[in-house]
């Protein structure tokens, strides 16, 4: 058995080597391709983005629930008049650490000089399922820094069991491998750009008024929707059908908040790998005067809250809005603000920007005192 495993290490770390000899020193194809290439929302945004950067001074990055729940009028509007806000939703389905950074590196802190202001939505580290292994989408961002990150980080979170660990890790090492080798470059490349004669990917579709938010109600309006109607329309119909789900993720943030308070020792189970890098992101972004604020965002699931309440409340105040708290924002689980079981429809998303945009105004009040 020893020797079974001595074999598979050697075999790993030769594989590692060849793939990190390919990516440096021989080719690396995917550079031709753009940073966003893997999906029509992804690749509209960036691109949309891009090309209006100088109409934005303020981007939301996150997953669905900000795609969804960040309507960007209603935030400027509600923002002091002391500051001119002009915001863009980058919410992607499924982003969330560690490619959020690749969002942060290439949005965020890539040289927009007018960019004054980047909301983060805080995740816990996911790992690749294996519905999702081997797609496109699961190993276009990595890079050393990342993989290095991704491990670190697993092996330093306080939440996870060793299972998981071993199992985050061994998600992200394939993914890494893969991508490195570039094994799917030509089929990503064909792919991509036969896309680009689709519809989805026109920039004509979305009109020059865009700014990113999806909101549940008429996603299935927008052509440029990742999820087709019908998948919206089945997630809706299962949500009312049985609206206990969102109800366990009421009491789930209850407990997750309550147990922070009374815990000692659960407020000391930080992750400090995470934690640094999130630090050197706010420092990062001080250096390019972007002031960067990280939020948790309402009606995540159970490790969320383990992993991420006590790596939160070890970041500056001034660097952090927390609107996951359902006994402070009970109407953020409400039933009559839900788009489904996730996501707030646009009453939902009116409030939730508004509230975002209060403590925003809060935190840019202490700085002037």
């Amino acid at each position: 058995m020893k020797t079974l495993y001595l074999r598979l290490i050697i075999l790993f770390v030769a594989v590692l080597s060849l793939s990190f000899a390919i990516d440096t020193f021989i080719y690396k194809p995917s550079r031709k391709l753009p940073w966003s290439y893997v999906s029509d929302l992804i690749y509209l945004k960036s691109e949309f983005y891009t090309q209006n950067q100088d109409k934005f001074n303020a981007v939301f990055i996150g997953s669905s629930i900000v795609r969804r729940g960040f309507n960007c009028e209603v935030f400027d509007q509600n923002v002091d008049t002391t500051f001119t806000i002009k915001s863009f939703n980058f919410g992607i389905n499924w982003l969330g650490f560690p490619e959020s950074l690749h969002f942060i590196d290439n949005i965020a802190l890539k040289n927009n000089g007018n960019l004054k202001y980047v909301f983060i939505e805080l995740t816990k580290l996911k790992f690749v399922d294996a519905e999702n292994m081997h797609t496109a989408r699961s190993v276009y961002w990595y890079n050393l820094n990342y993989l290095k990150f991704t491990v670190e980080a697993a092996l330093a979170s306080p939440s996870s069991g060793w299972i998981l660990r071993i199992a985050l890790i061994a998600s992200h090492l394939l993914g890494y491998v893969e991508n490195s080798l570039n094994i799917d470059y030509f089929k990503n490349t064909t792919d991509f750009e036969s896309r680009q004669l689709l519809i989805a990917d026109s920039l004509s579709v979305v009109g020059p008024d865009y700014r990113g938010f999806d909101c549940m109600d008429d996603d299935v309006k927008k052509v440029a929707a990742v999820n087709s109607e019908e998948n919206v329309q089945a997630a809706v119909s299962s949500f009312l059908k049985d609206t206990s789900g969102l109800e366990k993720r009421r009491i789930m943030s209850a407990n997750g908040f309550s147990k922070f308070e009374k815990d000692v020792k659960f407020k000391d189970e930080v992750n400090t790998v995470y934690l640094d890098r999130l630090n050197s992101i706010v420092e990062a972004g001080k250096k390019q005067n972007i002031y960067v604020i990280y939020v948790l965002t309402p009606k995540t699931d159970k490790r969320q809250y383990d992993e991420l309440i006590p790596l939160f409340y070890k970041l500056s105040p001034q660097h952090r809005i927390n609107l996951a708290d359902s006994r402070k924002y009970p109407d953020l689980y409400s039933f009559e603000l839900a788009g489904d079981e996730t996501h707030l429809n646009r009453k939902g998303a009116h409030l939730f920007s508004e509230i975002l945009a209060r403590e925003f105004n809060q935190i840019m009040r202490s700085q002037v005192k």
